[in-house]
């Protein structure tokens, strides 16, 4: 497919799997240069992209819901040029009843998905081209909710208010 990303830059919380994968494959088929941030690194799969699309892919080392770490994601990522795309697909899911949720279950949910989102955004925001598209990663469940994962529902309402105010 080609949707022009030829010679664009994206950035990818959680790009090392799930949805953030995905994207960065797309994007980096296209043509994009793509900068892949996670909290753990995966040689082998950041080998077997390097293979595949050679200098077009990053790894940063990044704990979104640290703002320090998206500040030095931001700060490693501005001297490559202009971000076209922000990805925001770091995310924790988790489900228990809302007897079980403890109070640090619940800090690690929000810390990663919206916490993370937020401050990653507003890091890399000075650094976005001119009509640069940020996309959050969300859930139906921010919407309509699920029978027993109360606080990532609740997390990924906070991306889709988030999402509707940036």
């Amino acid at each position: 497919m080609n949707y022009g990303c030829k010679g664009k830059r994206a950035v990818i919380s959680g790009g090392t799997s799930g949805i953030g994968l995905a994207a960065a494959r797309a994007l980096l088929a296209d043509g994009a240069q793509v900068w892949l941030l996670a909290r753990h690194e995966r040689p082998e799969l950041l080998a077997e992209l390097e293979r595949g699309y050679g200098g077009k892919v990053h790894f940063i080392k990044c704990d979104v819901s640290k703002v320090s770490s998206c500040k030095n994601a931001a700060a490693q990522i501005k001297d490559a040029g202009n971000i076209d795309f922000l990805v925001n697909s770091a995310g924790i899911y988790s489900e228990q009843s809302m007897e079980m949720l403890t109070e640090s279950e619940f800090d690690e949910i929000f810390s990663v998905n919206i916490k993370g989102t937020v401050f990653l955004t507003q890091a890399l925001l000075p650094y976005m081209a001119a009509g640069g598209a940020v996309v959050n990663v969300a859930s139906d469940a921010g919407i309509s909710g699920n029978y027993g994962c109360a606080a990532y529902c609740a997390s990924k309402g906070a991306v889709v208010a988030f999402t509707r105010a940036l």
